[in-house]
């Protein structure tokens, strides 16, 4: 069985990252994030990455936002699954390429990685939508895909 989900994610402390793990014991697939960062006066360029890690945090998805923000600024930020790099930037608005269009094992990590960011910088309005796939449709999908591949 698969059920739709949308989550609001804990706002960080001001110069924090966010983070959240989408599910403990199911699998999930990304359909979307959504998520504004305000820069504070300091005057370096943040880079803005979403990453995925697994249980033991290694990173096993990366997208970098297409296009950087600079000081004094509040963009809104958005990743969608693709299978195409279709990032822009229109106005105050940051399209990424894309969040991983694939399910996450449990325990999997989503977060923000800003590179430069500063003690007053926040996070905020951090929403994450996804797909949960429970235990016993994500085996039958295992062995459906064993019968089809002659592995199973």
């Amino acid at each position: 069985m698969h059920r739709y989900s949308v989550r609001t994610v804990d706002q960080p402390a001001a110069g924090a990252d966010w983070s959240f793990v989408p599910s403990n014991g199911d699998r999930v697939k990304l359909l979307s994030i959504t998520a504004k960062l305000t820069t504070a006066v300091a005057v370096a360029t943040r880079e803005v990455d979403l990453t995925v890690t697994d249980t033991q945090g290694n990173l096993i998805g990366l997208d970098r936002a297409s296009a950087s923000q600079v000081a004094s600024l509040t963009y809104s930020y958005s990743w969608r699954p693709s299978d195409v790099s279709y990032g822009f930037t229109t106005g105050d608005t940051v399209v990424a390429n894309s969040c991983p269009g694939f399910f996450l094992p449990p325990g999997t990590t989503v977060a923000s990685s800003t590179g430069a960011i500063a003690a007053a910088d926040q996070w905020s309005s951090v929403v994450a939508a996804f797909l949960v796939c429970d235990e016993w449709a994500w085996l039958k999908m295992e062995e459906a895909l064993g019968q089809l591949t002659g592995t199973g």
